[in-house]
């Protein structure tokens, strides 16, 4: 959800399967430091909460959304807080709670997994986007720099 939000330029749709938005809220609400003893430190403002409220302010690109999580999941009840702050900010999104599965990929991807994909393949349905523009913003990111710098051509989708 950080990149997608964040960049929107370059999603279509995101999403965000079972995660750890109390962490995230944390950060949010702590200027930057994770919670724990040995928690990582980030920007302050790098976090699903401030960046969904930037991304709320944002005039443009929107990215189609869908939460996905099971009512197992740890991070269950965190979810349903996003969401909340979500709904809140006025972003439009989908979700899809997956009941009696736990924090688990597998689990989550054989219960719901094709919907997922259709929820992203209506996406890049309704958002074709043109090879000039991948080609373009491929060059403006930093991972992609270095490829191009070495004249080799870097693989989908920022082919010519």
């Amino acid at each position: 959800a950080r990149m997608a939000l964040r960049r929107p330029e370059l999603f279509c749709s995101a999403g965000p399967m079972g995660g750890g938005h109390q962490h995230e809220k944390y950060v949010s609400e702590n200027q930057g430091k994770e919670d724990g003893p040995e928690g990582y430190e980030f920007e302050p403002s790098n976090n699903t909460w401030d960046i969904a409220a930037a991304y709320s302010k944002r005039k443009g690109d929107k990215v189609d959304l869908l939460v996905v999580v099971g009512t197992k999941d740890f991070n269950y009840e965190a979810n349903l807080e996003w969401m909340a702050h979500l709904t809140k900010l006025g972003i439009p999104y989908e979700k899809i709670i997956v009941p009696e599965v736990p924090h688990n990929a597998g689990l989550v991807y054989e219960k719901v997994g094709l919907r997922a994909m259709q929820f992203h393949s209506a996406c890049f349905a309704r958002y074709p986007r043109s090879p000039a523009l991948w080609r373009r913003e491929s060059r403006e990111l930093p991972w992609c720099r270095v490829h191009w710098a070495a004249g080799q051509k870097p693989g989908f989708p920022l082919t010519e």
